[in-house]
């Protein structure tokens, strides 16, 4: 057995890096070497010949999470490992009356001896030479089930019957259908021949083949309570995660909403300003993108909410019966996909919400002093004016606290943002929507507002200061991108950085 750093494992001269196998290579070797009765009966390296690389090979499969771990070290299972349980396979039970297993794991292809000659009564007694050996029987699918309920071969079929026969602790599966219960397994001298068989239940996986068996170990623990429990406790504490994201993002959806309505109206109907307008346009579009991946959340959290409820009503049942095991397997998987599902989810809406409510450190501290007025390269004298950009922007707006945080998103985009425009936020004050630009190409000043009180709700202005009142609605650009320049439109259309188009209103439309 040979570990790779960074390639994975290879036993024998067989690689697993690259197969589906790999899936849960480790856990697979780990067990096989530490469960399987066939190490002490025959000494052997595992050599998996599975063929056709379009087939699907068979990974470690579990019932439980981490089972495997608690595998008993008991006398039975030293038992099983000599082949020292007499009667086994030989007593008679009742099948899918109890449950002795909680998974399975590939092993081996091979050609077994106990399915050779440890038939005692099946259509291979006449070849049964255990009696003097092990005095141990394999059982077979298809001679204990009756006919009308048998079902398609494939792994599960064949695991799920044979966990519910005591004492065994593997299963074979020959020539796609042909299932078999084994306490131990023997491999016998073969020829070259691999398990190519696909399974009668399930044509992505194979079935051993017309010579050899695929061989499964199964493995007991007995956890059913403790796991139907810790599924229980997980979702439950994936609740509160999901819950304040999906709070998080209605309440941003919904102040982009207003925002959005209030800033269009009074861009496109009082101050004549239709670019402006567009933009609160786009807003509202995107506020519906987060409203629409709030409900996506909320069904996510309906199916956690039934998947507890699984849970819930099978928590006290009983667990040494088969239809006990079954329910609560039910819904343990149930659960388990729910868990995939709203981490998944989760995580997609905590993205999405820090995309449009994002957070920053102290690295975005004084980060606007990097920043001046675009008017600074156009015109001096309206550095205060209230002023609203056009051009071509990057991506979409950004809830910020404060314009530190609108410069900082900028800072992080050097190469393509040379500026910002800001505007207030509906019901949130001390919050500013900020939108980053790549190229402005017009402005629009109102210089008859400058200084002007203009409370009461109007949205061109911060606050009544009495001296120089700080407008709300601004557009800044990197000193240092400009250093020099002028941003003043030119006629002549020969200054790629120049504005295409100012426009100011001197007299105050409030």
């Amino acid at each position: 057995v040979a570990l790779h750093a960074g390639h994975g494992i290879s036993v024998g001269n067989v690689d697993l890096s690259h197969s589906t196998r790999m899936t849960s290579g480790l856990l697979v070797l780990c067990l096989a070497l530490a469960a399987s009765p066939a190490a002490a009966v025959a000494p052997r390296h595992l050599q998996p010949k599975l063929s056709h690389e379009n087939v699907e090979a068979m990974p470690m499969f579990t019932y439980k999470q981490d089972c495997t771990s608690k595998h008993r070290a008991s006398l039975l299972a030293q038992q099983q490992a000599k082949g020292e349980i007499p009667g086994a396979g030989i007593d008679k039970f009742t099948p899918y009356a109890s449950v002795y297993k909680d998974g399975f794991y590939q092993v081996e292809c091979v050609k077994d001896l106990l399915l050779e000659s440890g038939d005692k009564f099946g259509d291979g007694k006449y070849r049964y030479t255990l009696g003097d050996i092990s005095n141990v029987s394999i059982v077979h699918y298809a001679d204990t089930v009756p006919k009308e309920d048998q079902e398609p071969m494939s792994p599960e079929v064949c695991f799920k019957f044979c966990r519910t026969v005591p004492d065994m602790g593997y299963f074979g599966i020959h020539n796609g259908r042909d299932c078999y219960c084994t306490l131990y397994y023997k491999a016998m001298e073969s020829d070259s021949t691999d398990c190519d068989a696909v399974c009668e239940g399930s044509p992505t996986q194979i079935c051993g083949g017309k010579v050899k068996s695929s061989i499964f170990g199964m493995h007991e623990c007995a956890d059913t309570a403790e796991t139907v429990s810790e599924a229980k406790s997980k979702l439950e504490g994936m609740k509160g995660s999901l819950h304040d994201v999906i709070a998080s993002l209605n309440a941003s959806s919904t102040d982009l909403q207003h925002t959005g309505e209030g800033i269009q109206g009074l861009a496109g109907q009082i101050f004549g300003d239709p670019w402006m307008a567009n933009v609160m346009q786009g807003v509202k579009v995107y506020a519906g993108v987060l409203e629409h991946a709030a409900e996506d959340g909320v069904k996510a959290a309906m199916a956690l909410n039934d998947a507890v409820a699984g849970l819930e009503q099978v928590k006290d049942d009983d667990f040494s019966s088969f239809d006990g095991v079954k329910a609560a397997d039910d819904a343990v998987e149930v659960a388990e996909k729910t868990i995939a599902m709203v981490e998944e989810k989760t995580e997609e809406l905590e993205l999405l919400l820090g995309q449009a409510n994002p957070t920053y450190g102290d690295e975005a501290e004084k980060a606007k002093e990097q920043y001046v007025p675009i008017m600074y390269f156009v015109d001096k004298a309206l550095l205060n004016s209230v002023c609203t950009g056009d051009g071509k922007m990057i991506g979409n707006p950004y809830i910020v606290q404060n314009e530190n945080g609108c410069a900082h998103h900028c800072n992080s985009k050097i190469h393509e943002c040379v500026g910002y425009m800001m505007t207030p936020v509906a019901h949130m004050p001390d919050s500013k929507l900020c939108f980053l630009f790549e190229k402005f190409e017009s402005v629009q000043t109102y210089s008859g507002c400058i200084g002007r009180d203009l409370t009461g709700g109007n949205f061109l202005q911060a606050r009544a200061a009495k001296q120089d009142p700080e407008p709300i609605v601004i557009t800044k650009v990197k000193f240092s991108k400009f250093d020099g320049a002028t941003l003043k439109p030119d006629p002549s259309g020969k200054c790629d950085i120049c504005l295409k188009k100012w426009t100011d209103r001197t007299q105050c439309p409030v």
